[in-house]
């Protein structure tokens, strides 16, 4: 069960690692269309796309830091993958659309909030963890007395 792909999906890098095939996966399925329709799917839809994938990163990673054996370096990884997802998803949205994160102004606030929320998340799951922890513990100490 060690190297299962549920073991190897808790670390952040594998979860980075399928949002950034996922989002090749979209452009490449717009690129597709627009070769068939000629409307242009792939320069509107790029930042949409982007924005939705990193998302589903953070709801993702939320959710696995629940069960990781070592808080910090998951919580460590966790930052480092974001960043590094955000970093490729903005720089080939700006390749494919032509405009920079700043000139399409309603992305880059979703992605400072997106970034901002985040790091709540993991601090909120952080604070919970802890308490659960000190919960079991002190009931551990309730039933040594007893």
């Amino acid at each position: 069960m060690e190297n299962s792909i549920y073991k190897q999906f808790v670390k952040p890098g594998s979860q980075a690692l399928l949002i950034l095939a996922l989002y090749g996966f979209a452009i490449l399925i717009l690129k597709i269309l627009d070769l068939f329709e000629f409307k242009q799917f792939l320069s509107k839809y790029c930042w949409l796309f982007g924005t939705a994938l990193l998302l589903f990163y953070i709801v993702l990673n939320s959710l696995y830091s629940f069960i990781a054996i070592d808080k910090l370096a998951y919580f460590r990884n966790s930052i480092f993958a974001y960043v590094g997802c955000l970093i490729v998803v903005v720089g080939l949205n700006s390749l494919i659309s032509g405009k920079t994160v700043f000139e399409v102004e309603t992305y880059s606030w979703i992605l400072f909030v997106f970034s901002f929320v985040f790091i709540v998340f993991l601090t909120i799951i952080n604070l919970l963890r802890k308490i659960v922890e000190m919960a079991i513990n002190q009931n551990k100490k309730i039933e040594d007395e007893n």
